[in-house]
């Protein structure tokens, strides 16, 4: 007889699970997981693409209060990721911010720019062939004495990274500005007896495209807003200012989060535009072609709207930079990096698709005349209305899936 039967009925009562259990245990652990990871996978999708969009709406609304407390232009620039594919002039992957420099208006009391109309034939030869020519002004002549820097910056070359180039803005007395397409040094003999100088090329009607890569896009066009054309007497003498562009700054900057990226492809201005695509910049290049689209900045004013931007145009057959005043709202397709797809705009049988038929990509919609900067929803895209291709379709792509930011609609979680 033990002297010990209540312990040895305890210790006889303990039992672990079974195996069969067990596997029913874990069963039903794999079983909940299955229902329940697919709608935690896309939460933490939906909450990263809105975090990503809230980020770049964020770096672009920084620029604009910049602009409106130092009372100076300040610009966001979006860098292509590269030249030599299509994949690489599609995609940008970062944000850079920049920073207004202070007018130039001469290095002398007495600086004056010297107005007159250079005839067509004339405005690409650095020479100042006569100050009596009658048609609208279009052209200006600074001295070097007064204007040191213009000339050096015009010596070294317009298309270099000069302090002073084309596209940079000349105000004249009275407070109206042109822009600059053309800077040429002149020397003394050439220059109507001013002395060494600085021949400047503008439009008085704002054509704002580079005139320096093409002899045709020199004459003046033949539409003008607002309609008036401005014409002094000849060789008259006023004060002036050069607001120059602002320069890009090494802080303040954003690169998009793993994965995300901004598709140039689906972006421009307009409801059905798509300036921005690579396609519309060199239509006539392979995907292996190296052809350099340019970046795309957008430069707010003091006033906080859009004081211009510049991206890349197509003019006779070359990629040439160009000024615009966007006379609608910017839309800027924020997407995923792999969807992507140059060589397939409206692909569905990949996993991701193509952005344009992504309905977890979204619309950075700015406006040019308020300067509203939002973040809209891509709305559903009718495979059937792409069937011709080309950019017809890629337009009415473009138009569908922004239905919801026309309508001012905000992303969910925004």
């Amino acid at each position: 007889m033990s002297l010990f039967p209540k312990q040895r009925k305890l210790h006889s009562s303990r039992r672990a699970f079974t195996l069969i259990e067990l596997m029913i245990v874990v069963f039903i652990v794999l079983l909940l997981a299955a229902i329940s990871l697919p709608t935690v996978r896309n939460l933490l999708k939906d909450g990263r693409s809105a975090h990503q969009a809230r980020q770049v709406v964020t770096i672009l609304r920084e620029a604009r209060s910049r602009a409106i407390a130092t009372k100076s232009e300040v610009g966001v620039l979006f860098d292509r990721l590269g030249t030599t594919n299509d994949f690489l002039r599609s995609t940008s992957l970062q944000m850079r911010m920049s920073n207004s420099v202070p007018p130039y208006a001469g290095e002398s009391a007495a600086a004056r720019a010297v107005l007159f109309h250079d005839p067509p034939a004339n405005t690409g030869n650095a020479q100042v062939a006569t100050l009596t020519a009658t048609g609208p002004t279009n052209a200006a002549f600074f001295t070097a004495a007064d204007c040191p820097l213009l000339y050096l910056s015009a010596v070294n070359g317009a298309g270099a990274n000069q302090p002073i180039g084309v596209f940079d803005r000349l105000e004249l007395q009275g407070g109206r500005s042109v822009v600059m397409i053309r800077m040429l040094a002149v020397a003394a003999a050439d220059s109507m007896g001013m002395g060494d100088g600085t021949k400047v090329i503008f439009d008085p009607r704002e054509r704002l495209f580079d005139s320096q890569s093409s002899a045709a896009s020199t004459t003046l066009p033949t539409v003008a807003f607002p309609g008036s054309i401005q014409q002094r007497s000849s060789s008259t003498a006023v004060r002036f200012k050069i607001h120059r562009k602002p320069n890009v700054s090494m802080v303040g900057g954003l690169t998009l989060l793993k994965g995300m990226a901004i598709d140039l492809n689906y972006s421009g201005i307009g409801p059905a535009g798509v300036q921005l695509s690579q396609f519309v910049i060199a239509p006539g290049a392979t995907p292996t072609t190296d052809v350099n689209c340019g970046g795309v900045a957008i430069v707010f004013a003091p006033d906080g709207s859009v004081a211009y931007m510049n991206y890349g145009v197509n003019v006779a057959g070359a990629v040439v930079n160009s000024v615009e005043h966007p006379p609608s709202n910017i839309y800027l397709c924020l997407g995923r990096l792999d969807g992507i797809r140059p060589d397939s705009l409206y692909d569905t049988t990949n996993k991701p698709p193509a952005n344009i038929m992504n309905l977890e990509s979204s619309w950075i919609v700015i406006n040019p005349f308020t300067g509203r900067i939002q973040a809209s929803p891509s709305a559903s895209v009718d495979a059937s209305t792409l069937a011709g291709g080309g950019l017809g379709a890629l337009s009415s792509a473009v138009l569908q899936s922004r239905a919801l930011a026309f309508q001012s609609d905000k992303l969910s979680k925004y």
